[in-house]
């Protein structure tokens, strides 16, 4: 069985072996040609296929700011698999387009999709036509509300684009599904606190389906693994740590992995209770304390109701909680 797997990834000259390029997990560097490896511990799908299988795996770079779409499709074409892998990510204008009219020129619309975008890239137009295709939900890399940090990860960053394209996909009914990173290049508390507010925001105001909060972990090979080990920030060679939804492995002069940590817990903390009172504002406080008391009772549903409230209150303490001033950093990369 032949099975192609269209990533972001980068391609060596045959074509066939992993090189993954560094994501928003290590901090991007705005290198095209910046190839990485990874050790055993850290595989991905496509290096697990490859190795536990006897599957013929092959790995083309689904990044559409290298490859067009039309010669993305024409690839496909020519290697004919049985499975295709596809993350697509398209991160320039029209590429998007491009893949949905196709989409519906082939009557591949009774299928589901969805995608991973720049949402810079998005417009009304962009979007209707991705909805009208069967795509039903756009994963988008937000990351950090801090252009502090944006600017030390060579990310883009433009908070109101980003919000019209949240309600322009909402009112079409397209879920969207952000990604979002603690712990960075330049980060501090109070720098990942902006965007743990935004995060707050966005989930408050109903713009996010779904969303995924990571601890920025250097991955072994890339720049920024090469940057916080010769700096003495890296506290942790075993993998096992390397997970981004878990702990830090980089410990800042004044930002400590501790305080990492505790801002990635607030952030998911803040998440939920957004998500909670977004549910309440939608179906009803009356009916949500009706179900309650039937599935607690009194007395239980009174417990969870004060631990809510001093929860509430925990996070709001801790969100205007007073920041360190900077000291004795070495520069970020």
């Amino acid at each position: 069985m032949k099975v192609i797997i269209a990533n972001s990834v980068g391609v060596d000259e045959r074509g066939d072996h992993i090189v993954h390029f560094p994501s928003r997990w290590t901090a991007s560097v705005g290198k095209t040609k910046c190839f990485t490896y990874y050790p055993y511990e850290l595989a991905y799908l496509s290096s697990l296929l490859k190795r536990e299988t006897n599957y013929e795996v092959k790995l083309v770079d689904g990044n559409l700011l290298q490859l067009n779409a039309e010669a993305y499709i024409k690839l496909l074409e020519k290697e004919q698999p049985d499975w295709l892998i596809m993350e697509t990510s398209t991160i320039v204008f029209n590429e998007d387009l491009k893949v949905a009219k196709a989409i519906k020129e082939n009557s591949l619309d009774d299928l589901k999709y969805n995608a991973m975008c720049g949402y810079w890239t998005l417009d009304k137009e962009v979007i209707e036509a991705m909805y009208s295709a069967s795509y039903y939900k756009l994963r988008i890399g937000i990351e950090t509300a801090s252009e502090t940090v944006a600017k030390a990860m060579r990310k883009r960053i433009d908070i109101p684009r980003l919000k019209y394209v949240l309600r322009t996909s909402k009112g079409l009914g397209m879920k969207m599904y952000g990604t979002f990173t603690l712990g960075a290049p330049n980060s501090t508390r109070k720098e990942d606190i902006k965007t743990v507010k935004l995060i707050e925001e966005l989930v408050d105001n109903d713009l996010l389906y779904d969303l995924q909060i990571s601890i920025c972990t250097p991955q072994p090979g890339t720049p920024f693994y090469h940057w916080v080990e010769e700096n003495g920030y890296l506290i942790s060679k075993n993998w096992r740590d390397y997970d981004g939804a878990t702990r830090a492995v980089v410990s800042y002069p004044d930002y400590s992995n501790k305080e990492i940590e505790e801002v990635f817990h607030l952030a998911v903390q803040v998440w939920q209770r957004a998500f909670h009172n977004r549910e309440i504002r939608k179906r009803g406080i009356s009916k949500i304390i009706r179900e309650k008391l039937s599935q607690y009772g009194f007395f239980d549903t009174f417990r969870r109701g004060l631990n809510k409230i001093r929860t509430d209150r925990k996070i709001k303490l801790q969100l205007k909680r007073p920041f360190r001033k900077r000291c004795g950093e070495k520069p970020r990369p």
